[in-house]
């Protein structure tokens, strides 16, 4: 993985830093209610020292080739994060993952990440199938896959469970070409 990709004069996607942690945790906490709707970690991460903790983890992961992962900076400041989980190199084939902090949503920061996240998988890890799994009810985050490309393949009935509740994921993919 390359130490980091610019995409134009204001976003940049970089190898995670633990120096990150306290700017990701700031935007985790701030948008806490909003991100836990959709991403279960966003519950678990109370803290900088939690943040650090996974960028740790996810840099292990990075070295052992099963995550290509990216903090996504707006103006060189840390605003998200994107990446490639459960990469299958057998199967060339990994799933999409971001988040994004909301005072820089609506501005297609995230679509112009995953355009680069795209060319990343698909040119230099080789795969050739990418999937995103999106709850039925996040609507912006649905926005950004179709906006990069992606096509709906297929809803999975009562995929994810929140509470006592199970709701409806989508998942979407796309292929090289």
């Amino acid at each position: 993985m390359k130490q980091s990709y610019r995409i134009n004069d204001v976003l940049t996607l970089r190898v995670p830093a633990t120096s990150d942690a306290h700017q990701l945790y700031s935007l985790i906490a701030h948008d806490q209610k909003e991100l836990q709707r959709w991403l279960p970690w966003a519950k678990t991460t109370l803290s900088p020292a939690d943040e650090e903790a996974f960028i740790l983890y996810s840099l292990g992961q990075i070295q052992e080739g099963k995550l290509w992962s990216a903090t996504l900076c707006v103006a060189d400041t840390p605003a998200g994060t994107i990446d490639i989980h459960e990469i299958s190199m057998q199967n060339a084939r990994g799933q999409v993952g971001y988040w994004l902090g909301q005072k820089y949503q609506g501005k297609g920061f995230m679509t112009q990440a995953l355009t680069k996240v795209i060319e990343v998988a698909f040119s230099e890890l080789e795969l050739h199938r990418l999937e995103l799994i999106t709850d039925s009810r996040n609507k912006k985050s649905q926005k950004v896959a179709t906006r990069a490309g992606f096509k709906r393949e297929c809803c999975l009935h009562d995929y994810l469970r929140e509470e006592a509740d199970f709701h409806d994921a989508f998942l979407y993919v796309l292929f090289s070409k």
